[in-house]
């Protein structure tokens, strides 16, 4: 079977890509994943905050010796100095880029136009052949405007675009007014891929200790319906390349996202539960389902079930969709 596929103008063996995440922030890590079968990586992503955080502690830190030492600083931080901040994260993506043969992708995550372009063309010059721009923004009390902040992420994305020469790509969450359009908004700078959803941290409560929980959580397998249903829409109505994201465990969640539109997918929190080899589970299923259905290659059934091809309900997609699902509750049956 055939399931090599094209992301971001790039060539991959197949659609799987192990997405952002602390298992893909070793070289160890990113060997492993490689191994087990993925087409690309998106190395763990670049925030701002953590780099203002650790230049502020580190500057904290080297002030208690700066009185009367001078150059000698040196004597204290001889590394630190050099390799520190955003200087350790390009050394990390130069050498992940030497340690793969499949691609590398670098992952941005920053809340002003300015830093995302710097560490992008900062990025590029490290050798890794793409990039990812998570422009996601954390909803607070201030007089900035939902039309204001799309408008800021949007204008982000086509200064990195125009900045530098490897494609990039947006991940997005699905928490806009009106997505379908954003993501056309989006498609119109020139980014060459968009990732269909990134998870922001949400927190829970602990009602035994009366204590919010802010540990990290996984997606469920459930959470691929979202994803898929915008998938399916925009098939065929954008440029870029879509990326399937959030909530595929196994093939068929997998299957499902390819049959929408996509053109790959990413996999992180089923890596977390069932480990990197799990990776070879949802190749091989893949290959074997195409193989029982008769596919040669993924473009012979990739957007056959996407809005655009959808046969027989025109409406699947659409909101009423949604009303006859409501009038039809009484038939949902649960075990």
């Amino acid at each position: 079977m055939n399931s090599r596929t094209t992301y971001m103008g790039l060539e991959l063996k197949n659609p799987l890509i192990a997405g952002a995440s602390s298992l893909t922030s070793t070289i160890e890590n990113l060997r492993e994943v490689e191994q087990s079968g993925a087409a690309a990586v998106v190395l763990k992503s670049l925030f701002q905050e953590q780099l203002e955080l650790e230049n502020y502690e580190f500057e904290e830190q080297r002030d208690k010796f700066s009185d009367g030492v001078g150059p000698e600083i040196h004597y204290f931080y001889p590394h630190t100095l050099e390799f520190r901040g955003i200087d350790s994260h390009l050394l990390f993506a130069k050498d992940a880029k030497k340690a793969l043969s499949i691609p590398v992708i670098a992952s941005i995550n920053t809340h002003d136009a300015e830093t995302m372009v710097n560490y992008a063309m900062r990025l590029q010059d490290t050798g890794v052949d793409g990039l990812e721009l998570n422009v996601y923004r954390a909803p607070e009390f201030d007089s900035v405007s939902g039309n204001t902040i799309e408008e800021q992420q949007i204008e982000a994305a086509k200064k990195t675009v125009e900045a530098v020469r490897i494609p990039v790509s947006v991940k997005i969450t699905p928490y806009y007014t009106n997505t379908l359009e954003t993501v056309q908004r989006f498609d119109k700078t020139g980014i060459k891929g968009i990732v269909l959803f990134n998870r922001p941290f949400q927190a829970a409560i602990n009602t035994d200790s009366q204590t919010l929980n802010l540990t990290p959580f996984l997606s469920t397998a459930e959470d691929c319906r979202l994803p898929i249903h915008f998938t399916g829409q925009l098939f065929e109505t954008i440029n870029s390349s879509i990326c399937a994201s959030t909530g595929i465990f196994d093939a068929p969640q997998a299957i499902s996202s390819l049959l929408a539109g996509a053109d790959c997918f990413q996999v992180c929190s089923t890596l977390y539960k069932n480990g990197t080899g799990h990776i070879q589970t949802i190749l091989r299923e893949l290959n074997q389902w195409m193989e029982t259905k008769g596919y040669l290659s993924m473009n012979e059934f990739r957007g056959k079930l996407s809005r655009s091809h959808i046969v027989g309900d025109p409406w699947a997609y659409k909101r009423t969709q949604y009303v006859d699902i409501l009038w039809r509750a009484n038939q949902i049956v649960t075990e």
